[in-house]
């Protein structure tokens, strides 16, 4: 998907930019857009946890 093609790091700025890009990547669709945004953000909270290992998150549960 074009979504991906976007920075990863935007200044605060830029948002509406990035807001704009974002449609346009989704071919003006807007709930697509978002449905794409939302899937990334998934996409990127799976790979965070699979890269903490378990160890990491049972000692910082006991602090």
């Amino acid at each position: 998907m074009a979504l991906a093609k976007m920075k990863s790091t935007v200044q605060d700025d830029d948002l509406d930019g990035v807001v704009d890009a974002a449609i346009r990547a989704a071919s003006g669709d807007m709930r697509a857009a978002i449905l794409g945004l939302i899937r990334g953000q998934h996409e990127m909270q799976a790979e965070a946890v699979a890269a903490t290992s378990a160890g990491y998150v049972r000692r910082r549960l006991r602090s």
